[in-house]
């Protein structure tokens, strides 16, 4: 009798299968790391679905893990290059954003009618065999969905828009797709978190100017950055380590991770009470050159979106277009007046030494940056 046979049954089958499935698959970077690049990744479709800004963005939050996951799965093949690598990564997401963004791409039919197809000919009855429609009615999907893009891109760029909420989701699964992969890359193949989730930034720090509520979701991206970067450069120091042959004591991890949850809540605590500092001599000046093409594009843009509920501009409300009428609604802006002539207008049914005064636009609620009218 060997030692092994005393063993409980649980010791001599080893570990269960979950844990063997997690050492496994375990990355480089170990767990904690991809679980906060998985965390930042998601701020932004999950601050999309929050904003309401257009219905049906759901698909969006799943496949930014696929993209993230996807990537960091090709960074471990040492023999794909990164050109290689993008190709690969773009036609998998416009493959997945068909399937599960905007559900044009079937799998479900083809599998259906193929089990009918292999049902008939193992029976060897002599019915006739079923029809196979798939092939034809998938690619009159694909043709019908892709008119629908020629035709909102025409609008997008031609004018007028041609809004079509389809073309949008798909549009918003596509962009996180490649926003996560884009992180999935180069955090796992260039550890390089910084790079890895700019892109994400720019765009979740965007669309948290246009609705509040998001700003939530920006705090948690900037909190989970800053540790992030701490437990990544600690993770490439300890692979460097390992490869040396450099002795270290294990117990650093612990306290690394005590530094970036402190560095994270400092991060998320100053965030949303720091002020906002910016000149207004540069703003007034860049927007004096920038805000009538910016404005075209700006009308062009918004009518190919059905959003849900109004965004707010990115122009300034203290921006001032030359030869427009005056803009500085902030307080302390000073008045703009002339003796020239603006506009002359005729009223009728008004009694005689009847006064008038015109009302243009008023505002009522200071949002911090500026006046609206709500």
């Amino acid at each position: 009798m060997s030692v092994s046979d005393n063993l409980p049954a649980a010791d001599r089958d080893g570990p269960p299968f979950i844990v063997r499935a997690a050492r496994r698959l375990r990355p480089g970077e170990g767990w904690l790391v991809y679980l906060l690049a998985l965390g930042v990744v998601l701020t932004l479709p999950y601050a999309a679905v929050n904003s309401a800004l257009a219905p049906g963005l759901q698909p969006t939050i799943w496949l930014s893990f696929l993209g993230l996951s996807f990537s960091w799965w090709l960074a471990y093949r040492p023999r794909l290059s990164g050109v290689l690598a993008a190709l690969v990564i773009a036609l998998s997401g416009v493959a997945a954003t068909l399937a599960w963004g905007v559900q044009v791409l079937r799998v479900g039919p083809l599998v259906g009618q193929a089990a009918r197809w292999l049902a008939w000919r193992a029976g060897g009855a002599p019915s006739p065999a079923p029809a196979v429609t798939y092939f034809r009615d998938q690619w009159d999907a694909l043709v019908g969905f892709g008119q629908r893009v020629v035709w909102w891109l025409d609008g997008l760029l031609r004018g007028p828009g041609a809004p079509d909420n389809l073309v949008v989701i798909g549009l918003a699964g596509l962009l996180t797709w490649c926003f996560a992969a884009w992180a999935g890359w180069w955090i796992a193949r260039r550890g390089q978190p910084f790079v890895a989730l700019l892109p994400t930034g720019i765009v979740l720090a965007q669309l948290a100017f246009w609705a509040d509520e998001t700003r939530w979701s920006l705090i948690t991206f900037l909190g989970a950055t800053a540790m992030l970067l701490v437990m990544s450069r600690l993770s490439w120091l300890m692979r460097r380590w390992d490869r040396a042959g450099t002795d270290y004591s294990p117990e650093i991890r612990l306290d690394m991770v005590l530094i970036g949850l402190a560095i994270a809540a400092v991060t998320m605590t100053l965030a949303p009470v720091l002020p906002f500092v910016a000149s207004d001599e540069f703003s007034q000046a860049f927007w004096r050159v920038f805000e009538s093409p910016y404005k075209e594009v700006e009308t062009r843009v918004s009518a190919s979106f059905e959003a849900v509920q109004p965004v707010r501009s990115l122009i300034p409300a203290f921006g001032v277009a030359e030869g427009g009428l005056p803009r500085a609604h902030l307080l302390g802006g000073s008045p703009e007046l002339g003796r020239e002539v603006a506009l002359r207008v005729r009223t009728r049914g008004a009694d005689p030494g009847q006064s008038l005064y015109w009302r243009g636009q008023t505002f009522a609620h200071y949002t911090g940056r500026g006046w609206d009218g709500g």
